[in-house]
């Protein structure tokens, strides 16, 4: 039911979808971090999504999300990146979007952490890491479900609905 392909941002139509689910005003404090209530305003253009999909590694694989060959979202895996926690172990950072209103709710993130968790071993991963803000219980909820253990929390890492929220990490051994 759900499948996967590389984004191709040389058509306007995966350009377009990953813009408008960025600057959906019911989902992107879900996956993006503000400093202040000001940023929150930010709006991200097509401009600034090629400037970051240009700067991403060979270790980093961006995908679509595909629901009945209709995009619903966009996840990738990155190994080693330098947000991660722990320093002597190859590890997979691993998010996931789901932009479509009409997908979200209905179990697609966990069959997508799974193909996500799936990449990540494929690429040697040995661990995996996660980060969610603290107001977003059902994704804390999910990953919980499926083995990720919370090891640390950042204070005070984005705003949204008025205040500062903590950013909760967890990990997933996969040895």
């Amino acid at each position: 039911m759900i499948s996967f392909r590389e984004i191709d941002l040389s058509t306007e139509t995966d350009s377009e979808r990953i813009v408008r689910w960025m600057n959906d005003r019911e989902i992107r404090h879900l996956f993006m971090k503000f400093p202040d209530e000001r940023s929150t305003r930010i709006v991200v253009s097509s401009t600034g999504l090629l400037r970051h999909f240009r700067s991403v590694s060979d270790t980093e694989r961006t995908e679509m999300i595909i629901l009945d060959r209709r995009s619903i979202g966009f996840c990738s895996v990155e190994i080693d990146p330098p947000k991660k926690r722990f320093p002597n172990v190859k590890t997979a950072w691993l998010d996931l979007v789901i932009g479509e209103k009409t997908a979200r709710g209905k179990g697609f993130g966990r069959r997508v952490l799974q193909h996500l968790e799936s990449e990540a071993r494929t690429m040697g991963a040995g661990f995996a890491e996660v980060g969610v803000f603290e107001f977003n219980e059902i994704a804390y909820d999910l990953y919980n479900s499926m083995g990720y253990i919370e090891f640390e929390r950042l204070p005070n890492a984005t705003w949204w609905d008025g205040r500062k929220w903590a950013d909760i990490r967890l990990f997933k051994s996969f040895q």
